[in-house]
């Protein structure tokens, strides 16, 4: 029995082209798996469809400018019934308490 909810981000925007940035229940590896969970869905950079996947927050003087950084990819081979990762950006940015954040957001968990 397949779930019915999507398995990442990029499938929720294919459903529906208008969808938009918030928070959303996925389940990537489907039914009998492990439970879903809630996404950070960015429906609007680059064309949608990012599923935050990892927040590291530094407190850093130094941290780098704010700049995000494409083709920045980790691509993971597993067996065929395991996931195919990939890692599409990664992006730094500075909050206004001098911390620098780096968001990881994956397009989609599937190959």
């Amino acid at each position: 029995m397949r779930s019915e909810l999507p398995a990442d981000c990029n499938d929720i925007l294919a459903a529906d082209d208008d969808a938009p940035d918030g928070i959303y229940t996925i389940d990537p590896d489907g039914a009998g798996g492990r439970n879903p969970f809630e996404v950070n869905c960015d429906m609007n950079t680059e064309g949608g469809g990012w599923t935050l996947c990892g927040n590291i927050d530094e407190v850093a003087s130094n941290a780098p400018p704010p700049v995000c950084r494409r083709r920045r990819q980790l691509h993971h081979h597993r067996q065929p019934t395991e996931h195919l990762f990939l890692l599409a950006v990664l992006c730094y940015r500075r909050s206004s308490k001098s911390e620098s954040s780096r968001d990881l957001r994956r397009r989609s968990i599937y190959q």
